[in-house]
C-alpha cells in the first residue's frame, strides 16, 4: 500500500508542476537558510518575527534537495516524507479491527486506510514544502503506540507516545495541539485506577523530552538572544521588547460562537474557505461525527445494542473510543487555538480511521463494506483540493538574479511578504531586515534591533537596498 499511496503523491505534485507555494517563499526557505549560515546574530527578522525564529529543522530537507539537486528531486523526497504517514496509519487500523484469521476484516481494513488518506490537507501539500502532511507520521504515531499502551499494559509504548508528538511539537509548535486528547486517553483509565499516576505522568514527561530533543537548541537561542525561549510567541509572559507585549496568535479563523463552531463539519461538507486561505471540500469529518453519535446512542440505549464480533480476536469498543476522545478533544483545542485547516491534516486522517472502525461496530461485515465503499466512492468524488501555488518546472528554486549595482548592498530592508527568499541572493556580508506593519516594531523604540539598524547604518561606507 505504500508504493501505491508513495507514487499517487509523486503523480499528483508532478502534474501540478513545481511548488511555489506563499509560505515558502515568506519564509521556509529563507529559515533553512538561516540555520545552514547562521544568520540568527546578524538578520533582524526579514521573514517577520512570528516566522523569522521558527524551527527550521523540518524544512531543511527540502532546503537541501532544492538547493543542492534541484527542484524535481525535492518534490520526490517531500513525497517520500509525506508517504510515512500510512504506516501509522495502517498500526491503527490493525488495532481498531483486530483479527488475522477474519478473512471478512481484511476488505474493511483496506477500505478504511484509503479512506483515512482522502484528507484534502494532504492532497494539497502533496511535494510542497509545507510541513503538516510530514508531520502527520509522528503525530499518529503517537496515537498508535499510545492505543498499543492501552492493549498491551506495557509503559514503553506510553513513552514512545510522548516521545513522537513531542518530537513533532518541537518541529512545528501547532502540533502540540494533539497532547490533551492523548493525555484524555490516560487519565481515563487512571481516574478507574486501573494505571498508578505514575504511568500517568509517562507520556506528558516523554512529551516534553521530545519536545527538547527537537527543539531545545532553538529555545536556548532565542532565550540568549530575546530572554523569551519561544519568541515571539508568549511574549505577553516573557516581554521581549523586540516583539509587541502579545501572544502574536492567529485567531483570523477562530469561530465566534458555539454555533460557528458546530457547523464547521458541516460547512466542510458544502465546501469552502472556513478555516483556510483557499476552498477545499471534505464530507467525512461530518460523516465520522454522525456515526459517532450513532455509536453512543447504541452504547448507552440499552435496546440498542452492538453487533459483538464473532471470532476469539473480538475487541472492546474502549480502544475506538479512545480515538473518539482523542479525536474530539483535538478538534476543540484546534477550534480554540486557530481553526487553520492544515494544523487538522492529521485529525482528517483519523475522521476515516473513526467512520470505518464505527462501521464495523454498528453493522454487519457484509453491510459495512457496502457502506464503506459508498462513502469512499463520495469522498474522493466530492473531494477538493487546494492550489498553495505551482509553476513550470525550473532548473533551480528560483530564477532570480540581483542587479549589479545592488550585489554589494551591506543592508536589505525587506519592506513586505513574502520577499524574504530574494534576501538570501545578496551577498552573505549583507544583514537582512525585515520591515512589516504587523510586527509593530516602532522604529523610535530603543530596542536591541532598533540599535542594531542605526549602528549598521552608521557605520562607513554603508549601502543599503529595498525589497
Amino acid at each position: 500500500m505504500w508504493i501505491m499511496f508513495f507514487a499517487s503523491l509523486v503523480s499528483v505534485s508532478f502534474r501540478q508542476k513545481q511548488d511555489i507555494n506563499y509560505d515558502q517563499i515568506n519564509y521556509h526557505y529563507y529559515v533553512s537558510y538561516a540555520l545552514i549560515h547562521w544568520r540568527y546574530w546578524r538578520d533582524i527578522a526579514p521573514a517577520q518575527i512570528v516566522h523569522t525564529y521558527l524551527n527550521p529543522l523540518i524544512y531543511v530537507p527540502w532546503y537541501a534537495a532544492t538547493t543542492l539537486v534541484g527542484p524535481k528531486f525535492a518534490t520526490l523526497l517531500q513525497c517520500a516524507l509525506q508517504s510515512t504517514a500510512i504506516f501509522p496509519l495502517m498500526g491503527v487500523v490493525r488495532i481498531l479491527l483486530p483479527g488475522q484469521k477474519n478473512a471478512s476484516r481484511l476488505p474493511t481494513r483496506i477500505l478504511t486506510i484509503v479512506l483515512a488518506l482522502a484528507s484534502p490537507m494532504l492532497w494539497s501539500e502533496a511535494g510542497t514544502s509545507f510541513a503538516d502532511a510530514a508531520l502527520a507520521t509522528p503525530i499518529v504515531a503517537s496515537l498508535y503506540f499510545c492505543l498499543k499502551w492501552r492493549r498491551s499494559g506495557d509503559d514503553r509504548n506510553l513513552t514512545l507516545s510522548g516521545l513522537c508528538l513531542g518530537v513533532a511539537a518541537g518541529l512545528k509548535l501547532t502540533c502540540g495541539i494533539y497532547e490533551p486528547g492523548l493525555l484524555l486517553i490516560g487519565v481515563m483509565p487512571f481516574v478507574r485506577g486501573r494505571i498508578s499516576f505514575r504511568a500517568l505522568a509517562m507520556q506528558p514527561m516523554a512529551f516534553m523530552m521530545g519536545l527538547i530533543a527537537s527543539s531545545g537548541w532553538l529555545f536556548a537561542l532565542c532565550f540568549l538572544k530575546f530572554r523569551n525561549p519561544v519568541f515571539p510567541y508568549f511574549n505577553s509572559v516573557f516581554h521581549a521588547v523586540e516583539g509587541a507585549n502579545r501572544s502574536y496568535r492567529d485567531t483570523a479563523y477562530v469561530p465566534h460562537s458555539l454555533l460557528s463552531a458546530l457547523s464547521f463539519p458541516l460547512r466542510w461538507a458544502q465546501g469552502g474557505s472556513i478555516t483556510s486561505e483557499l476552498f477545499f471540500r471534505d464530507i467525512r469529518p461530518l460523516i465520522a461525527l454522525a456515526l459517532i453519535c450513532a455509536l453512543a446512542v447504541g452504547l448507552i440505549a440499552p435496546r440498542l445494542r452492538l453487533r459483538r464480533q464473532q471470532c476469539e480476536h473480538t475487541e472492546s469498543p474502549d480502544l475506538l473510543i479512545d480515538v473518539i476522545v482523542f479525536f474530539v478533544a483535538s478538534i476543540v483545542v484546534w477550534m480554540c487555538a486557530f481553526s487553520i485547516q492544515r494544523y487538522f491534516l492529521p485529525g482528517e486522517i483519523i475522521s476515516g480511521v473513526i467512520i470505518g472502525a464505527c462501521l464495523d461496530r454498528l453493522l454487519s461485515a457484509r453491510f459495512s463494506v457496502a457502506l464503506l465503499i459508498v462513502i469512499e466512492v463520495g469522498s474522493f468524488a466530492s473531494l477538493r483540493i487546494s492550489d498553495w501555488g505551482h509553476t513550470n518546472w525550473l532548473r533551480t528554486t528560483y530564477d532570480l538574479t540581483i542587479p549589479a549595482q545592488f550585489q554589494d548592498a551591506t543592508m536589505v530592508f525587506i519592506a513586505g511578504e513574502p520577499f524574504a527568499f530574494a534576501g538570501t541572493f545578496f551577498s552573505p556580508d549583507a544583514t537582512l531586515v525585515g520591515m512589516t506593519d504587523w510586527d509593530n516594531r516602532n522604529p523610535s523604540q530603543n530596542s536591541p534591533f532598533t540599535r542594531q539598524i542605526k549602528e549598521e547604518l552608521a557605520t562607513a561606507g554603508a549601502k543599503p537596498a529595498v525589497i
